[in-house]
């Protein structure tokens, strides 16, 4: 397979539940005057945005839908996703956020444990920032995605582990053999090269803190190497973009038999045994709001495609009609081979500051 634009996300822990608080209008009193908090539970988590139970994005996004409901502010309700947040990545890596019915929405960096949240999605905490009508962006690339910036960077990465059987066998002086089968291990490699210095180095630096001078927050495959030194799990993909023009297959989704979790593609037949697009991914250019969305596929029928979870009530393949596209975006999840990577140590490639290093893997179990 050509090399693509893959990427590496890392898993990340909050220890304890974090607090957004957001600020939007009662329609009575003035412009964020009514204080919704919003929480945001402990837990394991990759910056996958892709609706999986482990996905950032998700977790944050049902977070915030369910504290505005629950809020006094007129406008939000449980019927749907109007006045609400809905989180993406754009194509430099940075978070966006858009409000569906564009009503005004301020998000509190500076207060609870807003900085936190924001250092997670790549926003400067040191003051808040406003949604009015547009797409909020955020300052930097967020945390925890490490992303090839050109084709041609990651070399190889084998499509299949290779499996290494665990085998006990001994041999008689008379020619018998007994062999005993414990099991098996799955081993893979990354190989890197052409990475740009700003991709590669961080200077000491990990994820969601202040670089220093050339480098920037990040984006350096140290900032991975820094997490995955300690035996942090973290999904290797072989691909991550988001062009249409190269979507495996490109459909229209009808909203007439849709559901919360069921995306129905027009025209389609599948091929189902086995699932073509099993584990791939879904990308809906228009969702319940108007902006996009994505999802992992679970599983699909000859016409269906299912995603592992509910974004709110709304349909989840988006506004009838809305142009969905399929992405071969398969993953596996690993931990580092530390024995063979103690060092963060890329090589040069001669004299034309560019580097190349090779990541030895093991199959994350969890």
């Amino acid at each position: 397979m050509s090399s693509n634009l893959g990427k590496i996300l890392t898993a990340f822990t909050l220890g304890t539940a974090l607090t957004l608080r957001l600020k939007v209008d009662d329609g009575i009193g003035g412009s964020y005057n009514v204080t919704v908090d919003v929480t945001v539970p402990a837990g394991t988590y990759y910056m996958r945005w892709d609706g999986q139970s482990d996905d950032f994005l998700r977790v944050l996004h049902l977070a915030c839908y369910t504290a505005l409901d629950a809020s006094a502010a007129p406008d939000y309700n449980s019927a749907d996703a109007a006045g609400k947040p809905l989180f993406g990545i754009d194509t430099s890596h940075h978070v966006t956020i858009d409000v569906g019915g564009d009503e005004n929405m301020k998000f509190a960096w500076t207060e609870q444990d807003g900085s936190d949240v924001a250092a997670i999605l790549g926003f400067d905490s040191a003051a808040d920032d406003v949604v009015e009508g547009s797409t909020l962006t955020a300052d930097w690339a967020h945390g925890y995605g490490w992303y090839a910036s050109d084709e041609g960077q990651i070399v190889n990465k084998l499509v299949g582990d290779t499996e290494a059987a665990q085998v006990a066998q001994a041999r008689t002086m008379g020619g018998q053999v007994a062999t005993q089968y414990m099991g098996s291990l799955f081993d893979n490699e990354i190989q890197l090269r052409w990475l740009e210095r700003a991709d590669t180095y961080s200077d000491g630096i990990g994820y969601t803190t202040a670089p220093s001078d050339p480098y920037e927050r990040n984006r350096a495959l140290e900032c991975w190497w820094r997490e995955a030194r300690t035996g942090v799990p973290f999904a290797v993909y072989r691909d991550s973009t988001i062009d249409t023009t190269k979507a495996e297959e490109p459909g229209t989704f009808t909203i007439a038999t849709g559901t919360t979790t069921g995306i129905p593609v027009v025209g389609k037949a599948f091929v189902i045994d086995p699932q073509e697009h099993k584990d791939k991914l879904i990308y809906v250019a228009t969702w319940a709001t108007g902006y996009p969305q994505r999802f992992f596929v679970t599983s699909h029928t000859a016409g269906t495609i299912t995603i592992p979870n509910s974004l709110h009530n709304e349909k989840a393949g988006g506004t009838d009609g809305s142009s969905v596209y399929v992405f071969n975006q398969r993953y596996q999840t690993y931990v580092l081979n530390t024995e063979s990577m103690a060092t963060f140590a890329p090589t040069e490639m001669p004299e034309i500051d560019k580097y190349e290093l090779t990541v030895p893997l093991f199959r994350y179990v969890a």
